[in-house]
């Protein structure tokens, strides 16, 4: 019988060193349904891809955290981590979404119920467009995170603070938000799923496919890189690492280059 259920509370500490809580309680989820699985065996190669198996039914974003979490944990008790393979659904890659198609969106947002609605939904748009937020940074995002034109993004992924300037059109208009809706706190009071679904409300009336929240970050970067921007400003502008910006937006760099080489 193995002792890894005694070493939960000091791998969730460890976790806790560099990663959110909300982080480290997802690992400790997806690691107490492996050790369940296991039923007491030791961990072992077979026993890991045996389990990743059982979830191919799972979206490959989903399987990918168990791995994640259980190699961690793996690491965390001395041993080496373990290549694992996924049987998932192939996953699609994030589109980007065009600029023409971003101001169709904005624009859509007139279509509304009241002006606040409207109002509301536009600054939630602009953030992820113009500011290349993630959806969670737009929802966790609270008026003491705003200093002149400046946005301080605490909850980020990988749990860094970063600073993002803010246009003073786009300041204006969130301020007007937070002034009609008498804001002192947290500036948006809906979930995750309220965002997703209203925003593919608006991709089905526009006739546009495919876009997802996370589209419009892609265009920030890759408009921000195309103007001729170095990659470590965008990732640190971002909040990732130059070579995971690297990974997504390799085709826009190499564009940029040629685009260089031609002005030479």
């Amino acid at each position: 019988m193995n002792n890894y259920n005694e070493l939960i509370g000091k791998f969730e500490k460890d976790i806790l060193r560099d990663k959110s809580l909300n982080t480290a309680k997802a690992y400790i989820f997806n690691l107490n349904k492996f050790l369940k699985y296991l039923n007491g065996d030791y961990i072992t190669e077979e026993s890991f891809q045996a389990y990743i198996d059982k979830l191919k039914d799972l979206a490959p974003a989903s399987i990918n955290q168990h791995k994640v979490a259980i190699n961690s944990f793996i690491k965390f008790i001395g041993k080496d981590r373990m290549i694992i393979k996924s049987k998932g659904k192939e996953t699609l890659p994030v589109k980007m979404v065009k600029e023409k198609d971003y101001k169709e969106l904005v624009n859509y947002t007139k279509h509304e119920r009241n002006d606040e609605l409207s109002l509301r939904y536009k600054c939630m748009l602009m953030l992820g467009g113009e500011c290349g937020l993630r959806a969670s940074e737009v929802l966790n995002l609270r008026v003491d995170d705003i200093d002149l034109n400046i946005l301080t993004i605490q909850k980020s992924k990988r749990n860094k603070t970063r600073k993002v300037p803010i246009s003073k059109k786009n300041l204006k208009m969130l301020e007007k938000y937070i002034k009609n809706n008498e804001k002192t706190d947290k500036i948006f009071f809906i979930k995750y799923i309220t965002l997703s679904k209203k925003f593919t409300q608006y991709c089905d009336m526009l006739g546009l496919k495919e876009y997802t929240f996370h589209g419009l970050r892609h265009m920030c970067a890759t408009r921000l890189l195309e103007d001729g921007h170095n990659p470590k400003s965008v990732a640190d502008f971002l909040g990732d690492s130059v070579k995971v910006l690297l990974e997504i937006y390799g085709h826009t760099t190499e564009k940029q280059l040629s685009k260089m080489a031609l002005d030479i």
